[in-house]
């Protein structure tokens, strides 16, 4: 999925991404579909995703509805921030940002209570239950079509876009699986991961 995207903008650079692609291939009514279901799909996904992030902060620091909802608006604040001032901005901006998660997986790896004991029993749901939690992470996150918004950004789309797309998917590809490596190393001896992870407060 994420070379055909690569591919079509690398051939087709232009900032209408998903709708370009639909107009050369159905026309333009059919492009303006498209358009407009991305277009409209931000308002609904962009707060969702911020008050995911919300309740992950409020969990780490102990609060509830409202420390959720002022983090997210945080998060929603800095990134339509981040957009504004330009996208060499912004990737720089993520680029930090990665570093630091990078870093903070590798030091929960490393850390002293970090137990390989943790991981037994193994899969006790069965390893058909992995890959089926990792099939709804991919589809309900994954956002390769972004690449192909950003292709006309490119100095030279044909060269760079695939190198873009090989380093996203390795570096992706390593945190996620990672993060829920850390999760698991660092949880207490004999207590389920689901104990580790409650619900929000306020839900």
């Amino acid at each position: 999925m994420a070379f055909s995207f690569a591919e079509m903008s690398r051939q087709q650079p232009d900032a209408g991404g998903i709708a370009h692609f639909v107009a050369r291939a159905c026309g333009r009514r059919a492009s303006a579909v498209a358009g407009y279901l991305f277009y409209f799909a931000i308002p609904f996904g962009a707060p969702a995703t911020a008050v995911i992030g919300g309740n992950y902060i409020a969990h780490a620091l102990g609060g509830g509805r409202g420390t959720a909802l002022a983090a997210a608006g945080l998060l929603l604040t800095a990134a339509f921030a981040g957009n504004a001032v330009g996208i060499r901005m912004s990737s720089g901006i993520q680029l930090v940002l990665m570093v630091l998660l990078v870093g903070l997986l590798a030091l929960a790896l490393a850390a002293p209570y970090a137990r390989a004991e943790n991981f037994e029993p193994f899969a006790p749901h069965g390893y058909w239950a992995v890959g089926g939690v990792a099939s709804l992470l991919f589809f309900c996150f994954a956002g390769w079509e972004a690449v192909t918004r950003l292709a006309g950004e490119f100095r030279h789309p044909e060269r760079d876009l695939k190198r873009a797309t090989w380093l996203t998917l390795v570096v992706v590809g390593w945190v996620r699986a990672w993060r829920p490596t850390a999760c698991c190393r660092g949880r207490s001896r004999g207590a389920p991961v689901r104990a580790r992870f409650p619900p929000p407060a306020w839900n």
